[in-house]
């Protein structure tokens, strides 16, 4: 079962915000004449690219909700679309986590801004 965002830490997103759809398509090689291109899938995954902001509270919950229920953010869990508002299975990007998305951060008095990378699952 996915893990839900949790209630005590906020969803707000700071602007400015992307969205840019997940690339799909697949090239293979053949021996002779073109290469075959195909969808990889049919689903049409967005990757959301935006800033957070949490007071040192919600920072500890978080990163502690990251690191054992969603096993250092290899698990996916439902947030709110920062589109819709409607509640999407998401992921920390790979990419993200791979940057130390831990050690980047830009603490102002008692909030840390954090920018941050979710990929639809």
């Amino acid at each position: 079962m996915e893990e839900t965002w949790l209630s005590s830490i906020n969803t707000r997103v700071i602007l400015p915000y992307t969205q840019k759809p997940r690339a799909y398509l697949v090239v293979e090689d053949n021996d002779v004449g073109t290469p075959n291109v195909r969808n990889r899938s049919t689903a049409v995954n967005m990757f959301h690219q935006f800033k957070m902001r949490f007071n040192k509270e919600e920072w500890e919950i978080l990163t502690q909700w990251v690191q054992y229920n969603l096993a250092n953010a290899a698990l996916p869990f439902y947030f709110p679309n920062p589109v819709t508002g409607q509640t999407t299975l998401m992921r920390f990007a790979v990419e993200e986590m791979n940057n130390n998305w831990f050690n980047n951060l830009s603490w102002t008095f008692d909030f840390v801004t954090i920018e941050t990378i979710m990929q639809e699952v």
